[in-house]
């Protein structure tokens, strides 16, 4: 998977989940998910900001995590997990700002996002 690839676990109510970042030199990417609640307003995405948002939602950035990419494929592959549309690179964009705005954000989740935009 790769920058903006979303994906949503085979759960029932599962949200969805994007990748914000490459792989690190340990194999590991940045993954956040959506959810209707509105604790964080940092990032809100609309309906039409991707076919998976109905309504209103926010980025849950206090779940954001460095997921393992071989075990997200592997995932992918076992069918735990589907794929979803991809998110266009100005949401990416809004998302890595909100990231590094929220008072949620875990540090190395930000430690990442500074990294992979070089500050």
């Amino acid at each position: 998977m790769k920058i903006g690839d979303t994906f949503i676990p085979a759960l029932p109510d599962a949200h969805l989940w994007i990748v914000l970042t490459e792989p690190n030199e340990e194999g590991k990417v940045v993954i956040v998910n959506l959810t209707s609640g509105v604790f964080d307003q940092s990032c809100i995405l609309e309906p039409g900001d991707h076919p998976f948002v109905r309504h209103t939602s926010t980025i849950r950035y206090q779940k954001a995590m460095l997921c393992s990419h071989e075990k997200l494929e592997e995932s992918v592959r076992a069918g735990s997990v589907r794929r979803r549309e991809p998110v266009a690179m100005e949401i990416v964009k809004r998302i890595w700002r909100g990231a590094l705005v929220s008072d949620y954000t875990p540090g190395k989740v930000a430690k990442e996002i500074k990294k992979m935009l070089g500050r």
